[in-house]
This record gives C-alpha cells, sequence and structure tokens, in this order.
C-alpha cells in the first residue's frame, strides 16, 4: 500500500514538474474590441425575448385538474 501511494505520488509530482517547464504564458487583451453601438441591439433583442417568453407562458394552454368522480356516500344504516 505504501509503495503504491509513494509511486503516484512521485507520478504526479514529475507530471507537474514537467507542466511546468513546457508551460505557455497566455498574455491578457488589455483592450476589448467591443463598440457600445454593437451591444446595444443585442440587449433589445435579449428583452424582447423575455417579453415573447412571458406572453407564451401566460398564453399557454394549463390543463386544470378536474375532478369528473361522482362520489356516493354509503350509509349501511339507511340502506336497511
Amino acid at each position: 500500500m505504501k509503495t503504491i501511494s509513494l509511486t503516484l505520488v512521485l507520478i504526479f509530482l514529475t507530471i507537474n514538474l514537467y507542466a511546468d517547464k513546457n508551460w505557455i504564458r497566455i498574455e491578457p487583451k488589455t483592450k476589448l474590441n467591443v463598440d457600445l453601438p454593437q451591444i446595444q441591439p443585442l440587449n433589445k433583442i435579449i428583452k424582447n425575448i423575455a417579453v415573447f417568453k412571458q406572453l407564451v407562458d401566460a398564453t399557454s394552454k394549463k390543463k386544470v385538474a378536474t375532478n369528473d368522480k361522482n362520489w356516493f356516500t354509503l350509509n349501511n344504516e339507511n340502506a336497511k
């Protein structure tokens, strides 16, 4: 058990060291190329979709659980 755990620790340690050596640093972009006029139509579309979804949900037909069974009381005393 000890040898298996020691072997696994050594394997993971060597994999981590090898990965750190071959790491490629990715530089973050400092400036986003997004104009405000491009974002505004997307916001309008998202709002329109939300309104449309509310309308569809409000007008959708929902099945109402009705109790169509005819219930009769059974009294043994009255039957005699």
